[in-house]
């Protein structure tokens, strides 16, 4: 399994295993983002594309549970 990078000038392979990869999560469903700690370095995703860079999680995401009762 490999990821390719390409930029202006050169193209790089990076091979990693799948247990390394992790999936975007499902907008859908909140409960398959996954939590990391700071100071974790992850890759970002820049709002509305697909493009991602390299980032520092400063703090952990804040969960809100809204809880409906319907009838």
């Amino acid at each position: 399994m490999g990821v390719i990078f390409v930029a202006a000038s050169f193209i790089r392979k990076y091979k990693l295993p799948p247990s390394r990869i992790i999936p975007f999560p499902k907008r859908t469903d909140p409960s398959s983002i996954l939590d990391f700690p700071p100071g974790r370095h992850v890759l970002a995703v820049y709002p509305g594309t697909t493009a991602l860079y390299k980032a520092t999680v400063v703090q952990p995401r804040k969960v809100t549970m809204h809880t409906f009762l319907v009838l």
